[in-house]
């Protein structure tokens, strides 16, 4: 029988894969995050007229016909078989559960207050990945999780100005995206990206048709259809991003560069709404960037010194990767 010399496998190789995966689930993060602001305050001007069925609906339909026409041309159409997989079911559940809460809140408060108060999700995404993929998450990434969301405390003062139940819905929302991308980390790594952007795309689309049947939906003039298209290309845009992102990287530190969210939010409120951000929401953005930037220096810290930075993720169902 022919044999097969062992191949000898270098320390130093390691290295620069690691640290590469973990800026392209960073960079992809704060990607997503400015996306997914720029595609809510698209949804936050059109709901002034458009009922929130009649926006979900049209913004999801033209990000299916947008998105699948990119998965046709690349030819990616052949592998939407494997989308017949339990867990892309439960991560269009978390999609759906997370899209359908938020925005319920968030076209009823300030889009900072509703931004600060899903900054819960990294907390929720890092404790998940320590119980349920076993990632090392050491004091200094606890440390920097907390840190961050020491920001987002400074920034929305809570007791200050109240916790309606517009803010409990924007926490029901955080559970429902936390555990989408929990399961998005899960899921096989051969299944497209942009096929699980389309179906995600067809899922909220067809949430908001069925939302429509208690609305009364009115025909979108020029600039709502805009809004709404403009909206429906940025949302495609983050679907893409945070599954990249969710795919790259350790959870625990990917998780930390949402808080960029806020900060983004709150240039968003000063320059659309005339919102002036005042000393302690400054100051909560300058610590929640920090957080941030110490997250990337410790990562290519770990990673200079040869050390492992990123470990294989276990699978919740193993036997379906290739």
């Amino acid at each position: 029988m022919l044999q097969v010399k062992p191949t000898t496998v270098r320390t130093a190789e390691p290295r620069d894969p690691s640290f590469g995966s973990a800026l392209r689930g960073i960079t992809a993060m704060v990607a997503a995050q400015l996306v997914f602001l720029l595609n809510d305050v698209l949804n936050k001007l059109a709901s002034e007229r458009l009922p929130m069925g009649e926006i979900i609906f049209i913004r999801g339909l033209l990000a299916t016909l947008l998105v699948s026409c990119v998965v046709v041309a690349l030819g990616l159409h052949r592998q939407l078989p494997q989308l017949w997989h339990r867990l892309v079911a439960w991560r269009v559940i978390g999609e759906l559960g997370g899209t359908f809460f938020f925005l319920v809140a968030f076209f009823h408060m300030p889009i900072g207050n509703a931004m600060i108060i899903f900054q819960a999700v990294p907390l929720m995404v890092t404790a998940g990945a320590a119980v349920f993929f076993r990632e090392a998450v050491g004091w200094r990434r606890w440390t920097a999780v907390g840190v961050g969301f020491l920001g987002v405390v400074i920034v929305v003062r809570p007791g200050l100005s109240g916790f309606d139940v517009f803010g409990v819905l924007v926490l029901v929302s955080v559970l429902f995206v936390a555990f989408r991308d929990l399961v998005t980390r899960a899921m096989p790594s051969g299944i497209p990206t942009l096929c699980l952007t389309l179906i995600t795309a067809a899922s909220v689309a067809a949430m908001g048709a069925l939302m429509g049947l208690t609305e009364d939906w009115v025909l979108p003039a020029p600039r709502e259809l805009a809004e709404v298209s403009g909206a429906s290309i940025f949302l495609s845009a983050g679907y893409v991003t945070s599954i990249i992102a969710m795919r790259n990287g350790d959870m625990s530190v990917t998780a930390c560069f949402r808080y960029v969210a806020v900060v983004f939010a709150v240039a968003a409120g000063f320059l659309v709404w005339g919102d002036v951000p005042d000393l302690a929401t400054i100051i909560g953005s300058f610590v929640i960037i920090g957080a941030g930037l110490y997250t990337l220096y410790r990562e290519h810290k770990v990673a200079r010194n040869g050390r492992p930075l990123i470990a294989a993720p276990a699978s919740i169902d193993s036997s379906t990767r290739g």
